[in-house]
Protein backbone atom coordinates (compact mmCIF):
# COMPACT_ATOMS: atom_id res chain seq x y z
CA UNK A 1 0.00 0.00 0.00
CA UNK A 2 2.83 2.22 1.04
CA UNK A 3 5.00 2.12 -2.03
CA UNK A 4 1.99 2.30 -4.38
CA UNK A 5 0.73 5.34 -2.03
CA UNK A 6 4.13 6.66 -2.85
CA UNK A 7 3.70 6.21 -7.20
CA UNK A 8 0.72 7.65 -6.57
CA UNK A 9 1.88 11.16 -4.77
CA UNK A 10 5.03 11.14 -7.45
CA UNK A 11 2.46 11.34 -10.41
CA UNK A 12 -0.07 13.75 -8.66
CA UNK A 13 3.45 16.09 -7.48
CA UNK A 14 1.52 16.70 -4.31
CA UNK A 15 3.68 19.55 -1.95
CA UNK A 16 5.50 17.91 1.03
CA UNK A 17 2.91 19.42 3.52
CA UNK A 18 0.26 17.27 1.38
CA UNK A 19 2.20 14.03 1.48
CA UNK A 20 2.66 14.53 5.30
CA UNK A 21 -0.65 14.74 5.64
CA UNK A 22 -1.38 11.62 3.28
CA UNK A 23 0.83 9.44 5.37
CA UNK A 24 -0.66 10.27 8.95
CA UNK A 25 -4.18 8.83 7.28
CA UNK A 26 -4.86 5.03 8.01
CA UNK A 27 -3.72 2.05 6.13
CA UNK A 28 -7.41 1.88 4.92
CA UNK A 29 -7.79 5.53 3.39
CA UNK A 30 -4.55 5.50 1.69
CA UNK A 31 -5.40 2.07 0.05
CA UNK A 32 -9.07 3.94 -0.82
CA UNK A 33 -6.73 7.07 -2.47
CA UNK A 34 -4.64 4.38 -4.64
CA UNK A 35 -7.44 2.31 -6.11
CA UNK A 36 -9.53 5.72 -6.58
CA UNK A 37 -6.80 6.71 -8.60
CA UNK A 38 -6.31 3.89 -10.19
CA UNK A 39 -10.05 4.22 -11.57
CA UNK A 40 -9.68 7.85 -12.79
CA UNK A 41 -6.52 7.13 -14.66
CA UNK A 42 -7.02 6.13 -18.35
CA UNK A 43 -3.89 3.18 -18.28
CA UNK A 44 -5.57 1.89 -15.07
CA UNK A 45 -6.53 -1.91 -16.59
CA UNK A 46 -8.67 -4.74 -14.62
CA UNK A 47 -5.42 -6.72 -13.53
CA UNK A 48 -3.93 -3.68 -12.05
CA UNK A 49 -7.05 -3.55 -9.78
CA UNK A 50 -6.96 -7.16 -8.55
CA UNK A 51 -5.58 -7.93 -5.30
CA UNK A 52 -1.95 -8.27 -4.83
CA UNK A 53 -2.47 -11.28 -2.55
CA UNK A 54 -5.18 -13.57 -2.48
CA UNK A 55 -7.25 -14.85 -0.21
CA UNK A 56 -5.81 -18.15 0.14
CA UNK A 57 -2.69 -16.45 0.92
CA UNK A 58 -3.55 -14.51 3.74
CA UNK A 59 -5.10 -17.77 5.46
CA UNK A 60 -1.18 -19.73 4.67
CA UNK A 61 0.23 -16.21 6.17
CA UNK A 62 -1.57 -16.04 9.50
CA UNK A 63 -1.92 -20.05 10.17
CA UNK A 64 0.24 -21.07 12.97
CA UNK A 65 3.01 -24.16 12.02
CA UNK A 66 4.13 -26.19 14.10
CA UNK A 67 7.80 -25.17 14.17
CA UNK A 68 6.04 -22.41 15.74
CA UNK A 69 4.79 -23.18 18.66
CA UNK A 70 8.41 -24.87 19.03
CA UNK A 71 10.07 -21.37 19.00
CA UNK A 72 11.36 -20.04 22.75
CA UNK A 73 8.85 -17.55 23.70
CA UNK A 74 10.25 -13.57 23.36
CA UNK A 75 12.64 -15.34 21.48
CA UNK A 76 14.22 -13.21 17.98
CA UNK A 77 12.68 -15.75 15.88
CA UNK A 78 9.40 -15.74 17.78
CA UNK A 79 8.97 -11.94 17.54
CA UNK A 80 9.96 -12.18 13.92
CA UNK A 81 7.47 -14.34 12.81
CA UNK A 82 4.86 -12.52 15.01
CA UNK A 83 5.73 -9.12 13.29
CA UNK A 84 5.18 -10.85 10.11
CA UNK A 85 2.12 -12.01 10.82
CA UNK A 86 0.43 -9.18 12.10
CA UNK A 87 1.45 -6.98 8.81
CA UNK A 88 -0.44 -9.80 7.10
CA UNK A 89 -3.06 -9.48 9.54
CA UNK A 90 -3.11 -5.51 8.78
CA UNK A 91 -3.13 -6.53 4.88
CA UNK A 92 -5.64 -8.98 5.34
CA UNK A 93 -8.08 -6.42 7.50
CA UNK A 94 -7.66 -4.23 4.18
CA UNK A 95 -8.41 -6.40 1.26
CA UNK A 96 -11.56 -7.67 3.27
CA UNK A 97 -12.89 -4.00 3.31
CA UNK A 98 -12.28 -2.89 -0.47
CA UNK A 99 -12.08 -6.55 -1.77
CA UNK A 100 -15.73 -7.97 -3.36
CA UNK A 101 -17.92 -10.07 -1.56
CA UNK A 102 -16.05 -13.06 -3.63
CA UNK A 103 -12.81 -12.46 -1.91
CA UNK A 104 -14.24 -12.42 1.59
CA UNK A 105 -15.93 -15.88 0.40
CA UNK A 106 -12.90 -17.14 -1.10
CA UNK A 107 -11.43 -16.61 2.30
CA UNK A 108 -14.00 -18.26 4.39
CA UNK A 109 -13.57 -21.02 2.21
CA UNK A 110 -9.77 -21.39 2.87
CA UNK A 111 -11.26 -21.72 6.91
CA UNK A 112 -9.81 -18.16 7.44
CA UNK A 113 -12.28 -17.21 9.94
CA UNK A 114 -11.64 -20.03 12.17
CA UNK A 115 -7.72 -19.56 11.74
CA UNK A 116 -8.86 -15.52 13.22
CA UNK A 117 -11.30 -17.18 16.30
CA UNK A 118 -8.47 -19.49 17.16
CA UNK A 119 -5.78 -16.81 17.50
CA UNK A 120 -8.43 -14.49 19.00
CA UNK A 121 -9.53 -17.84 21.77
CA UNK A 122 -5.19 -17.44 22.35
CA UNK A 123 -5.36 -14.18 23.84
CA UNK A 124 -6.72 -15.28 27.14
Amino acid sequence: VRWRLQVVRGELQLPEAAQEAIRAKPVEEQWAMVQSHKMTTSAATESEMAPTVSAAEYVALIRPTRAEALLPVGGEEAERTENSRVKALEGLAVSLRTNPVKYMTTFLAHQGLTILLEMLSNFD
